[in-house]
């Protein structure tokens, strides 16, 4: 299990998951949906759930068969790779796996926008699942 380091929250929205069978999800890590619905530490270009509130090991069960707590959405402190300057507010913001970051799109899953630059590449995402963006 990826164990990522734990984040800092403002406003967040919690929703529960239904979790892809024989994969493990370490809190923190970014989370996508696949496209029959259930959670997976995230893959490049599926839709964005948003973020582990556990850890989660689904080894030996069946999809569904167990659920996971995810952050849908509210702001959150990132290293996004690509960010340097206040010039980036607003911005959106990738992930390529379920801990990095950055302002590429290319085949990578959207999960929000720079909201504030802090400094080097750190930086306050303002994020929704897909679900809350439609």
């Amino acid at each position: 299990m990826a164990v990522t380091a734990l984040r800092t929250y403002i406003g967040p929205r919690y929703k529960m998951s239904p979790v892809l069978t024989a994969i493990t999800i370490g809190r923190g890590a970014a989370v996508s949906t696949t496209a029959a619905g259930y959670a997976n530490e995230l893959v490049a270009a599926e839709a964005f759930a948003g973020f582990a509130e556990e850890d989660i090991d689904s080894t030996g069960l069946a999809s569904g068969a167990t659920s996971i707590r995810l952050v849908a959405s509210g702001r959150v402190k990132l290293l996004v790779v690509g960010a340097s300057a206040v010039s980036d507010v607003d911005a959106l913001v990738y992930a390529d796996t379920s801990t990095t970051f950055t302002l590429t799109s290319t085949s990578n899953s959207r999960i929000g926008r720079v909201s504030e630059w802090i400094t080097g590449d750190y930086c306050w995402v303002e994020f929704k699942s897909d679900a809350d963006l439609n």
